[in-house]
């Protein structure tokens, strides 16, 4: 835990091209209204910490940077503040880490356990908001979870264990192909039906799978 002599973030400031139209841009995202100051500084309380925009419009546009690395806010409102965001056509194309499972401008569990979507605001600083419940901070727990979660291996899908009911109904149908035939027992004869050399001509019982009959006349 950090010691209460130790430095704290309170203000943030972030380039702004038009001042006003980030002003607005702010204000309908963060359902919230800004306060202007002196100096060309709009003010947005956010917690502990001030967001701020400032004022850049006197930079040539071939001189402009917006902030190379994104804003973490975190809300417990994250899908409303969603559709704001939607609405206003700011979500960040693309995919994190290019990773198609993990695209900037959705709401995503991240690979760190943060449920969050990325936006750019009309300056192009990127902003990204997380739900308040799944914040990471870096917490030993945290990382101790994190690295269990990289190194385990993947779940074993149960069909390696046990094949659909397909491919079960093939394989059932292919042993019954494959099971011997059971012979059945020699006919039995009877005495009383001889043939004209003293041969039994006919059989009381079913012959087997390779009886021929007898072709001599009682």
């Amino acid at each position: 835990m950090a010691s209460s002599e130790s430095p704290r973030v309170f203000r943030l400031l972030l380039p702004a091209r038009e001042l006003r139209k980030s002003r607005r841009f702010y204000e309908t995202l963060l359902a919230t209204k800004g306060r202007g100051v002196t100096g060309g500084r709009v003010y947005f309380d956010s917690g502990p910490v001030i967001l701020g925009i400032l004022d850049c419009s006197s930079v040539p546009a071939s001189e402009f940077r917006p902030a190379s690395e994104a804003v973490y806010l975190a809300t417990h409102r994250l899908e409303s503040l969603f559709q704001r965001a939607r609405r206003l056509g700011c979500l960040t194309p693309g995919f994190l880490h290019n990773d198609p499972a993990s695209p900037l401008g959705a709401i995503t569990l991240r690979p760190w356990g943060e449920r969050s979507f990325y936006a750019n605001d009309p300056s192009g600083n990127p902003l990204c908001f997380v739900d308040a419940r799944t914040v990471f901070t870096g917490s030993p727990r945290q990382i101790a979870a994190l690295r269990k979660r990289r190194s385990s291996p993947l779940p074993r899908s149960r069909t390696t264990s046990r094949p659909p009911p397909a491919k079960r109904e093939r394989s059932r149908q292919a042993l019954q192909l494959r099971a011997p035939v059971i012979a059945r027992p020699p006919p039995v004869l009877d005495p009383r039906r001889r043939s004209d050399h003293g041969t039994a001509a006919r059989a009381t019982a079913g012959s087997g799978p390779d009886h021929r009959g007898w072709d001599h006349k009682s």
